[in-house]
């Protein structure tokens, strides 16, 4: 998003300022879904050894991390405009509600979409103050892209999932 909403030509300062808080914010996310699975991961092959999940930090050292995060990628948008200021609100509210959402409807990695493409559309609003057709198209390109690979990823949680009750895109679509 930042390189064609400035066709080519990003400042170095909005590179690092979206490149560094896409690693914050996808960290959080990773935390907040630790946190959220605190109680499922232990049961499931894959994320039975997660720190949080192996016991080998505490509830209270997570939620600590995650804030840490959440303030990191708080002071990196106040140098960007007050339009992706606003923007960020939603974009950390998907974030940290993708881990429920595998409770509630059968496209959790929709969620994780939206979630990882949220990027997109404030790089567009911050350099060019609009949303052009063209981020639209690559939002849902990359919401879809997202999609698809996480479906397969949770190829390999299926049997878990069923046995604990979770949703997911590899059980919808089998």
């Amino acid at each position: 998003g930042v390189w064609i909403a400035s066709e080519g030509k990003p400042s170095l300062g909005v590179v690092i300022i979206f490149s560094f808080g896409g690693f914050i914010m996808r960290s959080a996310g990773c935390i907040m879904n630790d946190i959220a699975d605190k109680d499922f991961d232990p049961h499931v092959e894959r994320t039975k050894t997660r720190p949080l999940a192996a016991g080998r930090i505490s509830l209270k050292e997570a939620y600590s991390l995650l804030l840490v995060f959440i303030v990191i990628a708080y002071i990196l948008a106040l140098f960007l405009t007050w339009q992706k200021i606003v923007l960020s609100i939603p974009a950390l509210i998907i974030a940290l509600s993708y881990p429920f959402a595998k409770r509630y409807h059968s496209l959790p990695q929709a969620h994780l979409g939206i979630a990882f493409s949220f990027g997109i559309p404030m790089a567009f609003v911050q350099i060019s103050g609009s949303l052009p057709l063209e981020a639209y198209i690559i939002f849902i390109m990359n919401i879809c892209w997202t999609l698809v690979y996480d479906t397969e990823y949770a190829m390999s949680d299926r049997e878990d999932d069923k046995s604990i009750n979770i949703k997911s895109s590899a059980l919808l679509f089998e």
